[in-house]
């Protein structure tokens, strides 16, 4: 079992990198344009006009990837500062988490309503999917993609007009004038690894509920004998499940 100055000695560098992991998720779920990618492909439609290269933009990341790395490195600081908590008091209580009943101190609850509290910052960051496009969701890309757009590439193309017939005193008066063809079509396709509006809304209210739980579990801390104990996977399970 692991000893409490271990514990001691490595929650700093814990703290720290959950932390600058949070901080780095945040900013990247910040900017949408970063769970964007796009294909834009050329198809021409007349024989004479000059091909043009498919276009291609990788996403940079995606809300999932990014939750993930957060979650990793906000659940190895929680379930250190847990134990270290269990080892320093006996008042704990029981708490209910996605059905299961774990004994927790009064001081490790108040530790974990501050991690949700930061957790909620994260999680209240992610971007939602743009509500001007019509998305899907492809299970096997596990990213939303966008109902093809189409535009035209157009040629001025000149053409002629009699405005006054020939006569045996003047010639004919012919008008030039350009009329935009036709000569290519764009297809454009979206892709979005964020998250729907009902989906971020969701995972919001459990962080609030599991919040409310928890101050209230603390309210009715009881001594416990000091446990090693790991709860970050069943906190991210609550907060993450289907």
């Amino acid at each position: 079992m692991k000893k409490l100055h271990e514990l001691l000695s490595v929650e700093p560098d814990l703290r720290t990198e959950a932390q600058k992991v949070g901080d780095e998720v945040r900013e990247t779920l910040a900017d949408p344009k970063r769970v964007i990618g796009m294909i834009r492909t050329f198809h021409p439609i007349v024989d004479d006009e000059d091909p043009e290269p498919d276009e291609r933009v990788e996403m940079s990341t995606t809300v999932i990837g990014e939750i993930s790395r957060y979650n990793l490195a906000m659940g190895k600081f929680i379930d250190s500062t847990i134990s270290k908590e269990m080892t320093n008091t006996e008042a704990s209580t029981s708490l209910e988490i996605g059905g299961k009943a774990i004994d927790l101190p009064a001081t490790a609850l108040l530790n974990l309503e501050n991690r949700l509290a930061e957790i909620r910052k994260v999680y209240a960051s992610v971007p939602v999917l743009d509500p001007t496009e019509i998305w899907r969701y492809e299970d096997d890309l596990e990213v939303y993609v966008s109902d093809i757009r189409k535009t035209f590439k157009t040629r001025k193309v000149p053409k002629t007009h009699v405005a006054y017939d020939a006569t045996t005193e003047h010639p004919a008066q012919v008008q030039v004038y350009h009329e935009d063809v036709r000569v290519a079509e764009r297809e454009t396709v979206l892709y979005s690894g964020a998250l729907t509006v009902a989906r971020k809304r969701e995972l919001l209210k459990r962080i609030d509920d599991l919040s409310k739980t928890i101050k209230q579990a603390r309210q009715r801390a009881n001594d416990i004998e000091v446990i090693q104990i790991d709860i970050a996977d069943l906190i991210f399970d609550a907060i993450n499940r289907e």
